[in-house]
């Protein structure tokens, strides 16, 4: 993990420099010296993994945990629980903040989740017939 963000930070450091977007963002900075503190926040979170923020809530942040996940369960449960967690934000979204969605973005939500419950199933049929084999 320390050698892929070693590198992000080389890569991103050259296409700032590259593209002149690094003396466009401190230019932003000076201009604008209140987003000083949220971005301090937002790049000690991103190293810390862990932030309790103004309301007290726990804010986990996405790259350890994606690490951790990879690396305990396996890119296909990272998969699987980044679509789910996508998909139930988008519910949310939907129901909570009541945005609108046309039906064909509809057909879109129930394909995620039949194949999210399809997926379920697999797994479920999987670890039935690999109990039934070892039982006989």
């Amino acid at each position: 993990m320390a050698g892929m963000n070693v590198w992000a930070v080389f890569l991103t450091s050259v296409v700032l420099l590259v593209t002149n977007e690094g003396v466009l963002a401190l230019q932003f900075i000076r201009a604008h010296p209140s987003v000083i503190i949220p971005l301090l926040t937002f790049g000690a979170t991103s190293a810390i993994g862990i932030f309790v923020n103004r309301k007290y809530h726990l804010t986990i942040l996405g790259q350890n945990f994606i690490f951790f996940t990879i690396h305990e369960f396996g890119a296909l449960a990272n998969s699987l629980i980044t679509t789910t967690r996508k998909f139930f934000t988008i519910v949310f979204s939907i129901f909570f903040f009541g945005h609108r969605i046309s039906s064909m973005q509809w057909v879109g939500v129930v394909l995620v989740f039949a194949a999210l419950g399809y997926e379920l199933y697999m797994k479920h049929q999987d670890r039935r017939i690999q109990e039934q084999a070892k039982t006989n």
